[in-house]
């Protein structure tokens, strides 16, 4: 895996998180809406797929 996408709306510390990660290439996409998971994948896939080619 070269590049992850992280989707994510809670308040639990995920920036804190990712700085601790710094070797690995994530990308955390403003996502303000509380959705399903569903609805973020197919955002991603969407959005995303030609980025992750």
């Amino acid at each position: 895996v070269e590049k992850f996408y992280l989707y994510n709306n809670s308040k639990d510390n995920l920036d804190k998180v990712i700085k601790g990660l710094r070797s690995f290439n994530i990308k955390k996409p403003l996502w303000p809406w509380m959705k399903t998971q569903k609805t973020r994948f197919s955002h991603c896939n969407l959005y995303m797929q030609s980025k992750c080619m």
